[in-house]
C-alpha cells in the first residue's frame, strides 16, 4: 500500500471516529437555552416545602448526591436548617435576581430571602438537570446584615 492510501485511510478513519463526536456537540450546541421558569420553579418548590416543613418535597427537589447521602427526609431537612441554613425555612419571602446559565445542564440563581425578623439574605444555588427535572446542587447562603423590606 503506498504512502498515500495509507495517509487517506488514515485521515478517512479520523474522520470517521470524529464524526460522531462532532455531531453530538452540534446537537447540544443547537440545543435551546433553558427556561428560567423551569428551574427557579424547583427553587421555589424546595424553599417553600423547607417552609412547611415539608421535609419529602424538600429533598424530592435536592440534586441525587443528596437523596442517596441521607437515610429519610426527615435527617435531611434536620441537617439543613440545623447546619446554617435555617434562613430559608425561616425565610417569609424569596425572589429571583440574576442567573447565568453555565451550560444547557448546569445554571447559577441569585435568591433574595427575607426571613421572618425582616433579616435579608442572598442565596446562591447551583442546580444540575437530572431525568426528573432541575435538581438544587448546591446553595450557598449570604447573611446581607440588612433589613428586607
Amino acid at each position: 500500500m503506498s504512502n498515500l492510501a495509507r495517509r487517506s485511510l488514515l485521515a478517512l478513519a479520523l474522520v470517521w471516529c470524529a464524526a460522531p463526536a462532532a455531531v453530538m456537540a452540534e446537537d447540544k450546541a443547537l440545543a435551546p437555552p433553558p427556561e428560567p421558569a423551569e428551574w427557579q420553579g424547583t427553587i421555589t418548590t424546595q424553599i417553600e416545602a423547607f417552609r412547611t416543613h415539608d421535609s419529602v418535597t424538600a429533598l424530592s427537589m435536592a440534586a441525587k448526591a443528596f437523596r442517596t447521602s441521607f437515610p429519610d427526609a426527615e435527617s435531611f431537612y434536620l441537617t439543613i436548617v440545623h447546619s446554617g441554613y435555617a434562613a430559608i425555612a425561616l425565610s417569609r419571602s424569596h425572589q429571583f435576581g440574576a442567573f447565568r446559565v453555565v451550560d444547557a445542564d448546569t445554571v447559577l440563581q441569585e435568591v433574595k430571602l427575607i426571613d421572618e425578623d425582616q433579616g435579608l439574605y442572598s442565596a446562591q444555588y447551583m442546580l444540575g438537570r437530572e431525568p426528573e427535572g432541575w435538581r438544587v446542587e448546591a446553595v450557598q447562603l449570604k447573611d446581607e446584615q440588612a433589613i428586607g423590606i
